[in-house]
């Protein structure tokens, strides 16, 4: 491996110190995240056999260290975009992270795999987010709780 210099190195230094910053501020409360299940909904392709998923599951399948299901198909997790206010709730309820520092783990993969992370896709919405959710037997995503779910799509309980 080539040696960074010390400009190099002092660049990863200050990423690492900047992405550790922003992941703190990001951290939420367990209250957050019950409120967040009340206004949200985790939703996947009818064909799915769960029923629940785990807090811990879901963080890991949004954060990719969880990238298949139990039965060893890829996981195909979908996001809102990161100025959607469901996006902020799912962040911080769900994953116990703000939209930033989210993004800042997105990045720290993308350095530390040369480019190889896997970020959720983006769809711009609920009603788009259902769609690609009804058109891809591995997907997850998550919409706002008042929305009506298609057929071919159902919403799964969040446990502990």
């Amino acid at each position: 491996m080539p040696s960074l210099g010390r400009r190099g190195k002092a660049a990863r230094a200050l990423a690492y110190v900047l992405f550790g910053a922003v992941a703190l501020l990001g951290m939420t409360s367990r209250a957050a995240s019950a409120s967040s299940q009340q206004k949200l909904r985790i939703v996947v392709n009818a064909g799915n056999p769960g029923l629940r998923i785990t807090r811990s599951s879901l963080r890991a399948i949004f954060l990719d260290v969880q990238p298949r299901w139990g039965d060893g198909t890829p996981v195909q997790a979908v996001d809102q975009p990161t100025q959607s206010p469901v996006r902020a709730t799912f962040s911080s309820g769900f994953l116990g992270m703000s939209v930033g520092a989210v993004q800042a783990h997105w990045l720290r993969q993308n350095f530390s795999t040369s480019g190889k992370a896997r970020p959720p896709k983006t769809r711009e919405d609920d009603t788009a987010v259902l769609a690609f959710v009804k058109e891809n037997p591995s997907a997850i995503g998550y919409v706002s709780a008042d929305v009506a779910l298609e057929a071919g799509v159902k919403a799964l309980d969040v446990v502990e």
